[in-house]
């Protein structure tokens, strides 16, 4: 399952490696948090190698913008290195991009993510 092995790349190399989430992440857990998320899964080839292509979404929410961009940035090493270790490939298909701040007053603030966009070949 393309998400375990997602989870495990991304497990411990940022500040927020011991909070990775698949889906979406409880308001009540502490931040910065990691979120998986899987769109797409398909067959795919490479010359002779059959494959499969998985198009995965991570986002990184922290309580600064600065925080939450310098978490998504790290993923891509972390992808990359995760894929190659098991033999395959990840390729970041976007530049990290920061959402739009939700603004509240006192507790109804909200955290602040980056989404970074992978296609990734296994």
């Amino acid at each position: 399952m393309i998400e375990a092995s997602v989870i495990t790349w991304l497990s411990g190399g940022t500040a927020a490696g011991t909070r990775v989430y698949t889906g979406a992440r409880m308001q009540e857990t502490a931040l910065p948090a990691l979120v998986v998320q899987v769109t797409q899964s398909a067959a795919a080839s490479i010359g002779a190698s059959p494959l499969k292509r998985h198009t995965v979404t991570v986002s990184a929410v922290a309580e600064t913008m600065a925080s939450a961009q310098s978490i998504a940035t790290a993923c891509a090493a972390l992808m990359a290195t995760g894929a190659a270790g098991a033999g395959g490939v990840a390729v970041e298909t976007e530049l990290p991009r920061l959402e739009e701040p939700v603004l509240g007053d006192g507790d109804e603030a909200e955290p602040a993510i980056c989404n970074a966009f992978f296609e990734v070949y296994l």
